[in-house]
């Protein structure tokens, strides 16, 4: 009785043993998902509100983008996708708009601050949106020895003055002349450029006069100073400010690279 006992009491205390050595066993380590990583840049072509800051939440640390005066960008820069908070701050530092933004996955995108900001929710028409541009992991570079230019509309409703719908027409200068060629773009009547939209059109590098046209029995056409567009690099032409004093901002932009989908 006393051997049985004793066996029992032994493989009673191994088996105990054995479950205290296991339990000091470090557990595996399940790393994180990875999350697909977009290219993504920013532009503030607000009304009324410069230099802001931009803080994009959930991120460690948190990416701020200081001073950003009105008719500036960011550089295109790497980001993971998923939804992010955007932050804007005034210039004496109060945050006055706040957004949850999608980044997409392996997307290009240009985030865009526009319109007249009031304290009064019901008069602000500050807000942003989003440009898909394709995917990252082909070339965004325009085809050799030729430009691309992209009008976006970011001309907000203020007050009385209802947002209005373009046709841009570009009118090419050949050197050493003073007779330019036009060539409208957009000439679809399904294709008016409105708030929020691009229109874009690779081009013949040289100088370039644009104007925007609107329709109907007020129609009238606002003119832009010329503009020297060089091969090979991506230009935005952001249309911003009141509807009835709109103006254009300039942003010429290395195409950026390729990124894997690795």
């Amino acid at each position: 009785m006393r051997l049985i006992l004793k066996a029992t009491i032994l493989s009673l205390t191994l088996f105990t043993f054995s479950l205290i050595l296991n339990g000091c066993v470090e557990e595996p380590t399940i790393d994180p998902a990875y999350r697909l990583s977009s290219v993504i840049r920013v532009v503030n072509v607000s009304n009324n509100q410069n230099n802001i800051k931009v803080t994009i939440a959930e991120q460690t640390p948190v990416q701020s983008l200081n001073a950003m005066a009105i008719g500036s960008s960011t550089e295109f820069f790497d980001f993971p996708a998923g939804k992010k908070v955007f932050r804007v701050y005034d210039e004496s530092g109060q945050m006055f708009f706040s957004k949850d933004i999608e980044i997409t996955s392996f997307e290009l995108m240009t985030i865009v601050f526009a319109g007249h900001y009031d304290p009064d929710p019901e008069v602000s028409t500050f807000n942003s949106f989003e440009l898909a541009e394709g995917e990252t992991y082909i070339s965004h570079a325009p085809a050799p020895d030729t430009s691309l230019v992209n009008f976006v509309h970011a001309s907000a409703p203020v007050d009385t003055f209802n947002s209005r719908q373009y046709r841009v027409a570009a009118n090419y200068i050949p050197n050493g002349s003073t007779d330019p060629l036009d060539t409208t773009y957009n000439a679809d009547p399904a294709d008016l450029l409105e708030f929020g939209r691009t229109v874009g059109a690779e081009i013949v590098p040289g100088s370039y006069t644009f104007s925007l046209y609107t329709e109907g029995a007020n129609g009238d056409t606002v003119s832009f100073a010329p503009v020297q567009m060089e091969p090979n690099f991506r230009y935005y032409m952001f249309l911003y400010g009141n509807p009835n004093n709109v103006q254009m901002y300039v942003d010429k932009v290395v195409p950026p690279a390729i990124r894997s989908r690795d």
